[in-house]
Formats: structure tokens, sequence, C-alpha cells
């Protein structure tokens, strides 16, 4: 990184105030790029030696409305740490209702009595760069030409030239990183005048410090190159990062993860380490440096399967996830920064048609690292194309941290607002997205309350009561919700992992939304859980997480419809079969790389222990559905179930669907529940016409409604 002293007569205006009530948090660093779709920031920073609560100050691009945005509750800073928001207008989390003006911008933080805690007036901004203090927390104020956001900010050129704002072209490096099978011979060239070339090859940022260049470098084993270029007045150019892959012969995706060492690893601001805060905390676990929410700047690159980089883009890293922080293999959540896009614009996900994503998650599977390493993506990977339900997409990969190998990771989506773009084509400006009851993502929980508030006051066993919460909720969403958890016998739900969203309009309608599921599938007890009733735990009374579902319960109607929608799902969506297949393919995507994964973490103890392990999410997967029959046959008192058969005169022309749920032909028989009524739909295939129904019933309406009290089949006639 390249910075300049501000000249304050000659160019820009820095105009800093601070005072004595909070005179150890300033605003550290802003950056303003007036135009494109890379948001500008700010960043706060903790000079002083306590963590800092500045949840309630507010910060404005107006001195004479203070209060313009008001920083979340429980926002904290810890001695050393930084905070990021983002000063894009969107006004959702750590995003504010304001942006900057790269023409010229107040920009002040005020506490929550109003008085101003510190301030900068800018009269210009630079291209690309960002303007902040060096040291961190000192009054002097530089331009920098690479921007260090939710990092420490580092003077890497000895010259404090003000005019040297426009930031030259990368280097280029010969040959590109990517898979090679040997060691490769790598050439650097720059086109800037009378420049030097400086390179690193441990993550590092490359600075006028750094080795310079003076010919081929040979590269023999995985490593990632980062070079800048100097010309004569000392201007730095961009960064050009490449991660070569030598003799990485693997059969999933691979990511390289490049950030600057002291990221990961300093005592003080280093995401990945214990650090020294929780020591001076009195020893509180819950100040470890991993456990905060400190983002740091990194390079994403991403190599499908044995092919050159498809993605190469700068891009922020934050550790992720909730207990998983305390394991040795951490989960990240990486965002794009590019100025060029503001969006990694890859399909990541064959289970969903989405092009671009926002943000992504690196996830060390969770509570389930020592057991298989994909259990969680198996529960959601299950759902697809199956049901009517909002879930998180995956698949495998392996990560490179800083060229160093760091095992298997499963690539998700994030359950943040920017879920809904991709998923619903909905803009996240516009939705409430709420989190375990009192962490709302965007929006507010106004209307949410107000639907708990009725369902409280209002007996919905009453049809009229019922069709008002049906014009709040998507009813068949929530019912295919509370069936997969309960099938999955998630232990860690509902009173945690729950989250839910609406878009907001008048007929916006709120949908649940699955996720962190590691302790479902049999994760605890080998012996017993297949039989846990976790029917009887969504059901308990008089707790706020199953306030919504016991009420529906009461109604005759919904009641009747989740019993059906749940024995045809139990009959094709959660058949042993099916389930075991999607088991097996998921096992074969990482059994060729579990041996490395294993040797590297030493988390579970052998191959052997793994095939056993996975053995049990077969186990699950057989003898799960007799006892959820079971279940609600006792807690609905029913009088049992019987088998129908819902087939077709050809699967070529036509399909039967029961309520909302399809019906393959090789899933067509199945258990229902005897003396509940269900209604089939006839789907006729393009160019077909649907005629009759054959069997215990006979009619020509395409829909029907009836109460089963005894086996047979049921045929849909096409021609």
């Amino acid at each position: 990184m390249k910075i300049y002293f501000i000249n304050l007569f000659i160019l820009f205006s820095i105009i800093v105030s601070s005072i004595a009530e909070a005179q150890h948090i300033v605003i550290n660093e802003i950056f303003v790029l007036g135009k494109g779709k890379r948001p500008d920031w700010i960043e706060l920073y903790n000079s002083g030696n306590a963590t800092c609560d500045i949840g309630g100050f507010t910060l404005s691009d107006n001195n004479k409305k203070i209060h313009k945005w008001t920083i979340p509750k429980n926002t904290f800073i810890r001695p050393g740490g930084f905070v990021l928001f983002f000063a894009d207008k969107k006004n959702v989390e750590n995003h504010t209702n304001f942006k900057l003006d790269a023409g010229g911008e107040y920009v002040g933080l005020y506490d929550q009595n109003g008085q101003c805690v510190d301030s900068i007036t800018y009269n210009k901004f630079p291209a690309h760069g960002s303007l902040g203090r060096y040291p961190d927390g000192s009054k002097k104020l530089f331009f920098f030409t690479a921007p260090t956001m939710g990092s420490p900010n580092v003077n890497t050129s000895p010259t404090h030239d003000p005019f040297g704002f426009q930031q030259g072209p990368a280097p280029n490096v010969f040959p590109q990183g990517g898979h090679y099978n040997g060691p490769q011979q790598v050439i650097i060239q720059t086109h800037l005048p009378q420049a030097r070339v400086f390179y690193t090859l441990d993550g590092s940022l490359p600075t006028t410090q750094s080795s310079q260049y003076s010919g081929p470098l040979t590269i023999n084993t995985t490593t990632v190159l980062r070079c800048i270029a100097v010309d004569g007045e000392n201007h730095s150019s961009a960064i050009n990062t490449q991660t070569f892959l030598i003799n990485e012969h693997s059969t999933r995706p691979i990511i390289s993860l490049v950030t600057d060492p002291r990221n990961l690893w300093n005592e003080e601001t280093g995401i990945y380490v214990k650090g020294n805060q929780w020591k001076r905390a009195n020893y509180n676990k819950d100040e470890y440096n991993w456990k905060q929410s400190w983002k740091r700047t990194c390079n994403f690159e991403f190599f499908p399967k044995k092919s050159d980089a498809r993605i190469n883009i700068p891009c922020t890293i934050k550790i992720f996830g909730g207990a998983s922080r305390n394991l040795p293999q951490k989960s990240f959540s990486i965002k794009v920064i590019d100025p060029k896009t503001d969006v990694f614009a890859y399909p990541f996900f064959p289970q969903k048609n989405i092009q671009t994503f926002k943000s992504i998650i690196l996830r060390n599977s969770g509570d389930d690292w020592k057991q298989t390493m994909f259990r969680d993506l198996l529960m959601h990977t299950v759902l697809q194309g199956r049901m009517n339900i909002d879930f998180q997409a995956g698949t495998p990969a392996l990560v490179f941290l800083n060229g160093t190998y760091w095992g298997i990771y499963n690539i998700r989506e994030k359950l943040d607002p920017y879920y809904v773009i991709g998923n619903h084509h909905v803009d996240p400006e516009h939705i409430d997205m709420i989190k375990c009851f009192h962490d709302i993502k965007a929006g507010s929980d106004s209307q949410y309350n107000a639907l708990i508030s009725f369902i409280r006051s209002h007996d919905l066993s009453n049809f009229k009561h019922y069709k008002t919460v049906c014009e709040q909720i998507d009813i068949d969403e929530f019912i295919n919700y509370q069936l997969a958890q309960i099938y999955y016998d998630n232990c860690d739900w509902p009173q945690n992992n729950i989250a839910w969203w609406r878009e907001k309009k008048d007929n916006g309608k709120w949908r649940w939304i699955l996720y962190d599921t590691d302790e479902g599938f049999q994760f605890h007890d080998k012996r017993r859980s297949c039989a846990r009733n976790t029917l009887k735990w969504a059901t308990k009374t008089n707790r706020r997480e199953t306030l919504i579902f016991n009420a529906l319960l009461k109604n005759e109607n919904f009641r009747n419809r989740f019993l059906q929608i749940f024995a045809a799902h139990m009959s094709t969506t959660f058949d042993p079969a099916r389930i075991i297949a999607h088991i097996d393919k998921l096992q074969n995507q990482i059994r060729p790389e579990m041996p490395r994964h294993i040797n590297r973490w030493g988390a579970i103890s052998s191959m052997q222990k793994w095939e056993q392990n996975v053995d049990e999410l077969r186990r699950f997967a057989r003898k799960r559905p007799a006892h959820v029959y079971e279940h609600l046959i006792k807690q609905f008192h029913l009088s049992g179930t019987i088998d129908l058969t819902l087939t077709v005169n050809d699967p070529h022309k036509g399909q039967v669907r029961m309520a909302t749920v399809d019906i393959p032909p090789e899933f067509s028989n199945g258990k229902y529940f005897q003396g509940i009524p269900m209604t089939l739909h006839a789907i006729p295939a393009s160019g077909h016409k649907f005629i009759r129904w054959e069997g215990l019933i006979q009619s020509t309406s395409r829909e029907i409604s009836f109460t089963p009290h005894k086996p047979g089949t049921i045929r849909a006639i096409f021609r």
C-alpha cells in the first residue's frame, strides 16, 4: 500500500474534531468511489484499552442532522479493533441511509448524547483510494492508494506525494496462476516507465520492502504470488495476485484465499487467533479475536475442476459461525469488494439457477466437522426440486489459505438480505428479515409482532381468523419448513437457528429459511435419536418458538393439510432409497479428498471411522420414517395409515400431485393417514390432456378431494 500525506493548503481540506467523551473511538478510514456498484464505507477504530459499545451512536453526512443514521444496538469495538459501515443508502444492518460524495463531504460520529466524537471533512477524493489515519487512531490523515477496509492502515512507501492518486495497472504475470503438473518459470512484466517490481510469496501485501524482481521465478510447489510495480516517482500499481496449483489433482473445485498474514495471525488484529484482548478482559472467551465480526481484505480465486481460474477478485473475509468458530478449521464469510463489480458472477450451485452472488460462505460443516463433513448439506440437497421451501444450496470444494492446504469446505449460499435477490428476485431493501427473534437483519419486526399479537388474541380454529393468518404467512411453505425440521430431528431447533422474512408489500407473506441443521439426522445418541419425538418438541406449549405452529394446528383444515403433506413427503422426498442415493452421491464427491483432509486436521481418526459415520446417516434414513409416523399418529390420535398407490397410465403424459407434493412414478406406493381428507390434482404434460380418475375414485374433475378409509389404487388417465 502507498499513502500520501494531505497538504491542507495545496489540494485537500481536512477538518478533524474529537471530544473527550469518546476520545478513543475515531473515524479511521473512509472510502468514496462516487460511482459504480462498489459501496462507499466508513471504518471506525478503537485506540483505547477497553471494549466500547457504540450501539446508539449516530453517523451523519450533515452536521446539522446529527441523528441521520443510528448504529445498531450491541455494536462493540474491542481495543485495537475495527467496525465497518457501508454508506450505500440501504439502511439495513451495517448499511447507512446515506451515501458519500467524492466531490466533497462531511462525515461525523456522535455519541448517544449527540456529542461529536469525531468528524472528517474532505473537499475531493482520489480515484480508487481511501482517506485514513496512519498509524491507526492517530491525528494525521493520509490518502491510501490501496484501501484496507477493516484492517490496519499500513505505510508501505517512503513517499507522501499528494498528487500520485492514479493507480497504475498491475504487472503482468506469465504464465498466470492455475493447475500445473510440475514446476513453473514465472515472468513478471510491467509497462510502467522506470518501474521496479516487488513481490511476495506468503500472501503478504507487496511493498518496496518486499523482494525485488530481477528475473524469472521458479515455483516448485503450490504458491501464491503477489506483485506490484512502483514507478520512478514511487507511485504504486494495483496488486496482481496469482495462485499456482502444482500437482493438485483434486476431484473438486479449488478456492484460493490470499490475505496478508497479519490479518489472520496478528494477536491484536488477526481474525484467526485468540488474540490478547480476552486476557485483558479477565480471560473472557467471548473476547477471542475469532469470535468478533471483523472483516479483512483478501483475494479470492476460484478454480473449477482441473481448469484455470474463473474468478480472481478482491473480497472481504471474516470468520463465520457460532460454536464452530472454536474449531481449528474455521468457516469464512466472503464478500466481493471489487470496484468493477459487486458480485461473484459464477453459478456455484447446480441446484439453483442463480448466476450471481453478493456473498458466499465457506462452511466447515459446523457441528458435523468431526463426523461426515456434509450432514447439513445433505439435508438441504434432499429438498431441492421437491418442495416449496427456502434452503441454502451448496457444493463441496477444497480451500487453500495463502497457498497452504486448508481442507474440505462446503461453498454455501449466505443467509442474509441478499439471499432474496437470487431466490425470489426481490429487492433486499424492501424486506423484513428476522433471525432468532431479536436479530433484525433487514427492515423491522413490527409486522411480525402485529401478527403474533393477532395469533395470541384469536382462536385460529375459527376459519375467519385462520384466513387472516393465511394472508400473512405462506402456509404451504411453513408446513414444509416444519415437517422438514421434524423429520430431520434437528436438536438445535426451534429454540435456535430459526429465520423468517417477508417482502414489504400489502400481500407480502412470511417465509421461513432452513439453515444450520448440523444437529439433525442422528447427530447425537446413535442408539436412540432415530426415535426422538421432534414433533413433541416442536409443539411444546407456552414457548415463543412454537406459538405459530401450535395456533395453526388448532385449525382442522391446517392440521389435515399438514398431516397428508407430511405423509406424501415421507413416501417420496424422504423415501429411504432416495435419501441414501443422496448420501452416496455426497460421500463419493469427497471420498477421494478425505484422506488428505483427515491428515490435515485429525478431527476424524481414520477413513474407516468416517465411513462408519456416514453409515449412521443411512441408518437414520432407513429407520426414521416409522418413528415419525408413530409420533404423528399418537400426537393427533389418528386411526393409523393405509397404503395408497397414486399413479398414472403414462408418466410421459402427466403426473399426480397430492396437495403440493408431486408423486413421481417410482414413489407411487405410499402410506397416508386413514380418515384424514386429502386432495389430488391431475397435471397433464404439455400437449396432453387429462381424461379421468380410475380405481378407488371415479371422476373427470382434475382436482378431487376425498377421505381415504381403505387401501387401493387411484390412477390418473391422460391422453
